[in-house]
């Protein structure tokens, strides 16, 4: 396995475990509809806000390394799908979304034209 595909997997979990840090954290505030002074010093100051901002840098620096390592016709397509599958299976067991067929159908369809973009 080429060595730029897992940094690009590990790049995708942490960011996408990122977001899922910060929007736990998100909905233990209970914010109002419209944003406040006070609701904004409340996210900046929330832990699993800046967990989340945390995983997300790092992700971030572990997706630049990947870059220097596989063409960008390779690696974005990848990271894209990859987040979006990761996204859907977090949001799925952190969050009990709904998981109708059409989504699972176009996670399919997307993995598999992941698999066809990584093919040499």
């Amino acid at each position: 396995m080429n060595a730029g595909l897992l940094w690009v997997a590990l790049s995708s979990a942490l960011c996408v475990a990122g977001q899922t840090a910060a929007k736990v954290g998100l909905d233990r505030l209970a914010l109002g509809a419209a944003p406040r002074a006070v609701d904004l010093l409340r996210m900046a100051t929330a832990p699993l806000v800046w967990v989340g901002g945390v995983l997300l840098v790092v992700g971030t620096a572990l997706w630049f390394h990947a870059l220097s390592r596989l063409e960008l016709s390779v690696a974005l397509p990848l990271s894209s799908v990859l987040t979006l599958a990761l996204s859907v299976v977090a949001g799925r067991l952190c969050f009990g979304e709904a998981l109708p067929a059409t989504r699972i159908a176009g996670l399919l369809l997307a993995l598999a034209a992941a698999a066809l973009i990584a093919r040499r």
